[in-house]
């Protein structure tokens, strides 16, 4: 009778000091809720009881641009001039680095043929400082025959830059065997528009695009 209260009091201490399994810590821990214990002199068997843990939701921002400085305080009247005067500079600076690639839209055999549409990306002249590539369509002079230029040279003769009102004239000389062309560009610094006009013995061509960085693929 007087050993009876000693063993349930050992084995009510002995509960206390068990160790949670790491298995059932780890279950407990990744479910996010918390577990009381409850352990009564009556049933020394602990009672587990889950109280969720309620957690503040979470606030997700918008994402903003970041602000151009150089637009801050000015007015939309003088945005649009920033943003014209920026373009005129790239033009000017691409034109006089001597390195870029003309992309075409359309073109037109000299001085009486029809306009055709340029859909193809992979036509284009290339000037650059050491040589030039040339890799356009052509209308032949009698015929409806659509040829192609398709060479390089090395050669750049009698270049000349000429500076315009509103833009850019160059003219130059390029072999490609027997044959030379003269090359003359037109390039607007305001509206981008580039006129390409490509004189042989045999064929002229013009052509309308823009030009771009070399590097660039076309838009």
């Amino acid at each position: 009778m007087i050993r009876r209260p000693l063993i349930r009091q050992w084995a009510f201490f002995s509960l206390l000091l068990l160790p949670l399994s790491p298995a059932w810590a780890q279950q407990t821990k990744s479910s996010g809720e918390e577990v009381q214990m409850t352990i009564t002199a009556d049933n020394p068997i602990p009672e587990s009881t889950i109280v969720p843990i309620l957690r503040p939701p979470e606030v997700v921002g918008e994402r903003t641009s970041e602000p151009d400085h150089s637009m801050r305080g000015l007015s939309r009247k003088e945005r649009r001039a920033l943003k014209a005067e920026e373009f005129r500079n790239q033009i000017d600076s691409l034109v006089e680095s001597r390195s870029f690639l003309f992309w075409p839209n359309s073109m037109q055999r000299i001085p009486d043929g029809s306009i055709g549409l340029i859909y193809n990306g992979y036509y284009y002249f290339g000037l650059y400082e050491d040589h030039v590539e040339v890799h356009l369509p052509f209308e032949e002079r009698l015929t409806s025959f659509v040829g192609v230029f398709n060479f390089d040279t090395m050669e750049i003769r009698d270049y000349m830059a000429t500076p315009l009102p509103a833009g850019w004239q160059l003219c130059f000389r390029i072999p490609d065997g027997d044959e030379n062309y003269l090359v003359e560009f037109r390039i607007s610094n305001l509206t981008g528009e580039s006129i390409l006009t490509l004189v042989g013995s045999e064929v002229s061509t013009r052509y309308v695009g823009t030009i771009r960085p070399p590097g660039d693929a076309r838009k």
